[in-house]
């Protein structure tokens, strides 16, 4: 019977082990991702674990293959780090609160010069205690202060909140994330959810590493687990030894590898893209919200041209990735003398960033060239500089000269100039005998026809009119109408045609001012580029939002598109 007994536990335990490395087979074919941070073109991923290598990685945007620049493991001592702390001082971690604070303390005293910590608590209400700006000294004296006797838990209200203060700042540190103490009970209802915190969570922009109470249900610590693994993040039960579960905690927070991807433009789109990474045999696919992205204004160049004689061909290297450079009429490139070389056909490599130009006959000599409608791929489609110049000569193979025709041309260029020097004389003496007659009629003394300002503001003061022919193109206008409503006030609709700018803001400076006292005195710009509207904030203390999105550079803008600035929202409509 003893036997017996011992051979079914022994079978149990088999079948226990073998549904464990079951799974732990199915987890070695995944690749455990934390934060994934998009900002355009830069991306960059924390893969849980290290001994990864960048030339093993492969990863994609989408359709779009993306360069792995790098994959190092994190260092705390080199890799700043932004954490948002959020503790719960409801009257059920009363008992758990000295070992938080004893955990929090350690933590700070492993911090960075160049880190930074904002505190949150909660519990009837949810404060944000430290701003991120303090010193070493003023975090500890904030964390000793910390109790736990508060009526009521704001916990969803909490983490939310955390979230919505790294979405409003575009972060420039290379890991931020949020550790949570709690026993993740919400008892007090806020307006937010549990659905709302997963869905905020779970685009995987902010890590939510949870350190849940021992006291907690399994209920609550369940929800809190879902939550900080949806968020790249993980939980652990603060149970035995508290510090030395912490210090464990903090230490699989630190094992991470920060993975560099780059694309091949700053464009955000504003939607969820699929982000495939493949590292060996391990691979994650996960949507990522493409909202953000880095200014870029340096404008792109050709920065040398080379020919293949042997197959009578350019290629162009640029700079930048660029856009346009794929068709001959892209490209008009002319001999100092005046010779065309014709362009047969035009290939454009990105992943090279050169264009390969077959030519029709090339001729020996200094050539310029001049492009048009190239820019490069980004949102600010900046054009390329204008011209660029180059020599073709006999050691490349070339022995032809530049066709006998051209002095044909020389002199048809000189004759023109000397028909619009006499076209200029001919005005002249019109002008001067004009100028004569008037003297004689109204017995004055003529005077001779100087080309001086003294002369030039006598001549507009006396209202003086010289019958020239003239034509002023005005800027094209954009007309528009802005439904403007601020705050409990009705809405209000206005009219403009932007020609250039329309700067709004509560300053009556401003080409649209609005009694705001939330908006800055010059809050933001509305810009006519050729025919669009743009966007642009002007450093206001609030920021701008456009869509529902802080704009931190400038945008383009769409009819229907709605601006909030201050305590205004603003809709513009135009054709």
């Amino acid at each position: 019977m003893v036997i017996k007994k011992i051979s079914v536990f022994i079978i149990a335990v088999l079948i226990a082990l073998s549904s464990v490395f079951s799974v732990l087979a199915e987890d070695n074919t995944v690749l455990n991702l934390g934060r994934v941070y998009v900002y355009m073109p830069e991306i960059t991923v924390e893969l849980k674990g290290s001994g990864y290598n960048a030339k093993d990685i492969t990863a994609a945007l989408g359709t779009e293959a993306l360069k792995v620049s790098s994959a190092e493991k994190f260092d705390p001592s080199k890799n700043p780090v932004c954490t948002y702390i959020i503790i719960d001082q409801s009257g059920s971690m009363k008992n758990s609160i000295a070992g938080v604070k004893n955990c929090v303390t350690a933590y700070v005293n492993l911090m960075g010069d160049d880190d930074r910590l904002i505190l949150i608590t909660f519990g009837e209400s949810v404060k944000t205690v430290l701003s991120g700006e303090e010193s070493k000294e003023e975090i500890l004296g904030a964390v000793s202060k910390l109790h736990a006797n508060e009526d009521g838990t704001l916990f969803y209200e909490a983490l939310n909140k955390a979230y919505e203060m790294s979405n409003a700042n575009q972060s420039s540190f290379e890991r931020e994330y949020v550790m949570v103490f709690s026993d993740g009970m919400d008892y007090q209802k806020g307006s937010s959810t549990f659905n709302e915190s997963m869905n905020l969570y779970s685009t995987r922009t902010l890590p939510l590493y949870a350190a849940c109470a021992s006291n907690a249900s399994q209920e609550a610590a369940d929800k809190f687990g879902e939550i900080a693994r949806a968020s790249g993040g993980s939980l652990v039960m603060m149970r035995g030894k508290i510090n030395d579960v912490f210090s464990s905690f903090v230490s699989s927070i630190n094992n991470v590898t920060l993975l560099k991807l780059k694309a091949k433009s700053n464009i955000a789109t504003g939607d969820l893209r699929q982000l495939s990474i493949k590292a060996g045999d391990l691979q994650a696919d996960i949507n990522v919200p493409v909202i953000r992205s880095v200014p870029d204004n340096i404008q792109p160049e050709a920065d040398r041209v080379t020919f293949d004689p042997d197959n009578n061909t350019l290629a162009v290297h640029f700079t930048k990735n660029v856009l346009n450079a794929d068709k001959p009429s892209a490209f008009d490139i002319t001999e100092e003398k005046g010779a065309k070389l014709v362009i047969g056909e035009v290939k454009y490599f990105d992943d090279q960033q050169i264009a390969y130009l077959t030519l029709q006959d090339a001729y020996v000599g200094n050539y310029t060239v001049i492009f048009n409608g190239v820019t490069d791929n980004s949102k600010e489609a900046n054009k390329l500089v204008k011209s660029a110049y180059f020599k073709l000569d006999e050691s490349l193979g070339i022995t032809k000269t530049v066709p006998s025709d051209l002095p044909v041309l020389w002199i048809v260029v000189i004759a023109c100039a000397l028909l619009a020097v006499a076209a200029i004389t001919v005005m002249l003496i019109v002008i001067t005998q004009r100028k004569k007659t008037s003297g004689e009629a109204e017995g004055s003394q003529e005077v001779p026809l100087r080309a001086d300002k003294k002369r030039i503001q006598n001549e507009y003061d006396a209202g003086e009119i010289i019958d020239v022919k003239h034509h002023i193109k005005a800027a094209s206008a954009i007309h528009a109408s802005l439904i403007v409503k601020t705050g409990k006030n009705a809405e209000q609709k206005i009219t403009v045609d932007i020609v250039s700018s329309l700067i709004v803001g509560r300053s009556d400076t401003c080409d649209l001012y609005v009694d705001d006292t939330k908006m800055s005195r010059q809050h933001f710009v509305i810009e006519n580029d050729s025919g669009a509207l743009f966007i642009m904030d002007l450093g206001a203390t609030n920021g701008t939002m456009l869509n529902g999105i802080k704009i931190g550079s400038r945008q383009r803008l769409s009819s229907g598109d709605k601006i909030f600035a201050g305590l205004s929202d603003i809709i513009i409509l135009f054709a």
